[in-house]
């Protein structure tokens, strides 16, 4: 069984003291053998002070039957219209992306950000995606956005 959701369309960036993460908005797109009911869920974390640091956990993802069967892989793709690839700390790792701080047509800051998976997986980054192998197939995977350390 293959599962196929896309990643978090992130628009904003929760780098600097005080600002929060604006809401975030998940979709997903579902290939599977037999009659299921997925769910993908993307939840932003909040930041009321201070710097947030590297590695930070930005959002927590989970994708999950709720029909009962097991996901065996799941493909996390970044909307690239919202989030584009279009730098080189973002070519060619479809678990990279870019939240770009805009208003109106001023940009006020970028922060780079990396999916991580809590569930145990095996993983193969590609340029457009990622793909999760779980170590043991289950009814759900959890992953979290991170900003990117030494960026």
């Amino acid at each position: 069984m293959l599962v196929l959701a896309a990643a978090g369309l992130l628009t904003s960036a929760a780098s600097y003291a005080g600002e929060t993460l604006p809401a975030v908005q998940a979709e997903a797109q579902v290939q599977v053998t037999s009659q299921l009911a997925v769910s993908h869920t993307l939840t932003p974390e909040r930041f009321n002070a201070g710097k947030v640091g590297d590695n930070a956990v930005v959002a927590r993802g989970a994708v999950a039957l709720t029909s009962g069967g097991k996901i065996s892989n799941v493909t996390l793709a970044w909307n690239r219209t919202v989030n584009p690839n279009d730098d080189v700390m973002l070519s060619g790792f479809g678990d990279r992306a870019a939240m770009r701080d805009m208003s109106g047509d001023t940009l006020h800051a970028v922060a780079y950000v990396q999916l991580e998976p809590v569930t145990p997986v095996t993983a193969s980054v590609g340029v457009k995606s990622v793909v999760y192998s779980l170590t043991t197939p289950g009814s759900e995977f959890d992953y979290t956005v991170n900003l990117m350390s030494g960026v």
